[in-house]
């Protein structure tokens, strides 16, 4: 088909107008520029432009010029100048040229549907929030932890330097998962912000709330929780997250207490922005501090979000679960110059779904470049046989914390999807010789000692394997250098390769 000049200006033009249709792959659009649609499209409806609202919803009468239609048959006889027809099954885009006259422009690269556990999701481009993917996007359900987004966003808002004192009272510890914080203690916002995000400590969501109702928003002992949540609730509103509400700081299933998958990603996308906040979400173990009767109280905080460490290029974000919102995890990614954002709610595999979405986004954003995982000694990729110990925390460590062991035959195996894989540990006098299989078959040899203790070595890389699933397996010899005092290896960090 040849391609009328005016008609092509006329399309581009709509394309840079609140009309412009994003490409989606679910099997109707569910975005229209950004915007969502109120309501799940059926063949044959047409959608008007709620411009207060930045939304689209039903058009009363079956609407008129400027609409947007959906369906899997032709394009209807008649027409008003303006109006876009939108064809799925023929990846095709009609553009009402003129009176009861329609042009039609095919949609590249149509994307396939994606089989995911989830009732809702989202894969967004951070960087244009063009809605690359989506499964119910817009509806609005419980969303858990994935609260604690917006309750840190207003701390740091509020907090720029994060050196408030932060006291815990008694009514603070609500239950739920934890910080381990107790009544009395006392610590720095930078440091509860930790507990909030890393173990998801409601617990520290009280406390924050608490402090930053009472100090900045007008707030006293009895309000101070209460004014926090009506300013979580107006942040959203400047925000633009038109399918949110707050009724705690937590995410605890609570009447009025939703969010959408598109909205939380929106959320992340702010949230990430801030240097500090995007820090915190990428560490994996934390050795947090506070005080208790003017001593040191010290915790030991482990990430929620496996996928900082199973897919690389993972940055964070925030996982939840309760009861009411099922598994809900939102996560970024970067590779090479892509950022993405994906949101599952309700799932009962969100890291495969979220894996799955990441996949989608980078072969649709046509992804290039190496990213990485930094893991440590606790992942979940991680399975232990034999004798193992955990240690105190030990700042030769990688993040402060290892596993480890002198049994002979114990083995550590990590199982992983990637091209490359480095193990990272610690080398002394102490310290035996470990054997390393890589796909069942021994690959490397490695003395562990060293006359003086050192931090951070590499011990074990490969690199160029075939993409795919691979197993690396460490295991105790029981042999050491002549030089050795002992045969133990300290299980400590590894990073992945994709």
């Amino acid at each position: 088909m040849k391609t009328n000049p005016v008609h092509l200006f006329l399309f581009l033009a709509l394309l840079c107008s609140p009309l412009a249709a994003q490409r989606s792959s679910s099997t109707n659009a569910t975005h229209i520029k950004g915007w969502p649609l109120v309501g799940t499209p059926t063949a044959g409806q047409t959608w008007c432009r709620d411009g207060a609202n930045k939304r689209f919803v039903p058009c009363s009468g079956g609407g008129g010029g400027g609409g947007v239609s959906f369906g899997d048959a032709a394009p209807p006889a008649n027409c008003t100048a303006g109006q876009l027809y939108l064809r799925p099954s023929q990846q095709s885009i009609y553009l009402c040229t003129s009176a009861n006259t329609w042009f039609p422009f095919l949609i590249s690269n149509p994307a396939p549907s994606l089989q995911i556990s989830a009732t809702n999701a989202v894969v967004m481009d951070r960087d244009t929030g063009r809605v690359i993917w989506g499964k119910e996007e817009s509806a609005e359900r419980a969303h858990a932890s994935t609260t604690k987004m917006m309750t840190a966003l207003l701390a740091v808002e509020y907090d720029p330097e994060l050196d408030d004192l932060i006291t815990v009272a008694a009514s603070h510890l609500i239950g739920g998962t934890t910080a381990g914080l107790v009544s009395g203690e006392k610590m720095v916002m930078s440091e509860m912000l930790r507990g909030l995000l890393l173990p998801s400590g409601n617990d520290a969501a009280a406390a924050i709330a608490d402090h930053v109702g009472r100090t900045y928003l007008g707030g006293d002992t009895s309000t101070g929780i209460s004014n926090f949540i009506n300013r979580m609730n107006s942040r959203a509103v400047e925000l633009g997250l038109s399918h949110t509400h707050f009724a705690n700081a937590s995410g605890l299933d609570a009447a009025g207490h939703y969010s959408s998958a598109y909205d939380l990603a929106k959320l992340a996308s702010e949230f990430i922005d801030r240097p500090e906040l995007a820090a915190i979400v990428s560490d994996n173990t934390y050795r947090g501090q506070g005080t208790v009767g003017g001593s040191p109280n010290y915790h030991k905080w482990i990430q929620t979000n496996e996928a900082l460490c199973a897919y690389p290029g993972t940055t964070g974000v925030k996982t939840g679960t309760t009861p009411e919102a099922g598994e809900v995890l939102v996560a970024t990614n970067t590779v090479g110059t892509t950022n993405l954002i994906a949101v599952v709610m309700n799932s009962t595999s969100r890291y495969t779904d979220v894996y799955s979405l990441f996949d989608y986004g980078h072969q649709d954003m046509g992804s290039t470049g190496t990213a990485m995982s930094s893991c440590q000694e606790n992942s979940s990729l991680v399975a232990f046989s034999g004798t193992w110990n955990s240690s105190g925390w030990f700042s030769v460590y990688d993040q402060g914390y290892a596993i480890f062991s002198s049994a002979t035959n114990a083995t550590a195996t990590i199982t992983f999807s990637g091209t490359g894989i480095d193990l990272v540990g610690y080398k002394s006098g102490t310290k035996g010789i470990i054997e390393i299989s890589l796909d069942g078959t021994v690959d490397a040899m490695v003395d562990l000692y060293n006359p003086t203790p050192v931090s951070g070595q590499l011990l074990y890389s490969k690199r160029d394997l075939a993409k795919g699933t691979h197993t690396l397996r460490i295991r105790l010899t029981g042999t050491r250098n002549a030089a050795s005092t002992g045969n133990t290896f300290d299980f400590d960090a590894f990073r992945i390769y994709r």
